[in-house]
């Protein structure tokens, strides 16, 4: 069993074939301007998860178990629907903004960019995921091929075909949807999606396997300790005020972009038989580059 506790429970029913080791996370639009999708996943295609516009997160499926999002997809994926302000509207008449401060839509170029609660609530969910599953790797997907390269977090427009009756998407891979030409979850969507995992990786738990004890050399546990040195000096950063906001912002954008590199160099100490000599250089220029990047301006 495996349901998100921040989630509010909405547990559809429907078949419980087993999810094995899930290997993707794949993000959805749901052409909604409903508070739940619970009704309408009686029949017909359903996801694991509905992010309302205010951030509340909806479970409809046990993640232990399929759902019916992705077709060709739904082996090995869990699905994120998230509401979109769609508004059926007459022609050539505007439709109104809703209380949320989004306004409807009819054209798939018009999809709105999340809102900031929904990015709050995707990245938790993420997070929780990640833990929850571990056989879901921690990065973005290219494409909807069978194999790596479709893993980690996923947009259900990398598996859509580009013509109808295709047999491959346009990623050249696995066929999540029928719907030729399908943008789903919209170019605003897929624009923020880097920043999103960006942000839900600078606070996840790592996958990285830190050698301890017996394992680690002098050497290694030397350069080890400084990297956490480094890390909790950086938190020790923020203070009260105007310029702790400026300052977390500055922190949360370079510790997104630095921690991957100071992973890469923790993996580094990891691997037997590495050169002591790359580690501590791969260290160097990962910290070096965390330093610069927390410069903030003097309050005009």
């Amino acid at each position: 069993m495996a349901w998100y506790p921040s989630a509010i429970r909405r547990d559809i029913g429907r078949t419980k074939t087993a999810l094995v080791n899930p290997q993707r996370v794949t993000l959805h639009t749901a052409v909604t301007n409903a508070n739940s999708l619970a009704g309408a996943f009686k029949d017909g295609p359903y996801c694991h998860f509905y992010v309302r516009a205010d951030g509340t997160v909806e479970q409809h499926q046990d993640t232990a178990y399929r759902a019916a999002a992705d077709l060709q997809g739904n082996d090995n994926t869990v699905s994120i629907e998230t509401w979109d302000a769609y508004r059926e509207s007459a022609p050539n008449k505007p439709i109104p903004y809703d209380g949320n401060g989004v306004s409807g839509w009819r054209s798939t170029s018009d999809v709105p960019a999340w809102t900031d609660k929904q990015i709050t609530a995707l990245i938790a969910l993420l997070q929780w995921l990640w833990k929850t599953h571990p056989s879901i790797p921690r990065k973005l997907a290219t494409d909807s091929k069978i194999g790596a390269t479709s893993h980690g977090v996923a947009w259900h427009k990398l598996g859509v075909p580009s013509t109808t009756g295709a047999t491959v998407s346009q990623t050249g891979g696995m066929l999540w949807s029928t719907s030729a030409g399908k943008v789903c979850p919209g170019a605003r969507r897929i624009a923020q999606i880097p920043g999103i995992f960006a942000r839900a990786m600078g606070t996840a738990t790592p996958t990285t396997t830190i050698p301890t004890g017996d394992d680690m050399t002098p050497d290694q546990a030397k350069q080890l300790a400084r990297v956490q040195q480094i890390l909790e000096n950086v938190d020790g950063l923020v203070v009260g005020g105007d310029l702790a906001k400026r300052i977390e912002a500055a922190v949360d954008a370079a510790v997104t972009k630095a921690t991957a590199a100071i992973l890469a160099a923790i993996a580094g100490i990891a691997l037997p038989g590495g050169s002591t000599d790359a580690v501590q250089q791969a260290v160097r220029e990962a910290l070096d580059g965390a330093t610069l990047r927390l410069g903030v301006e003097p309050p005009q």
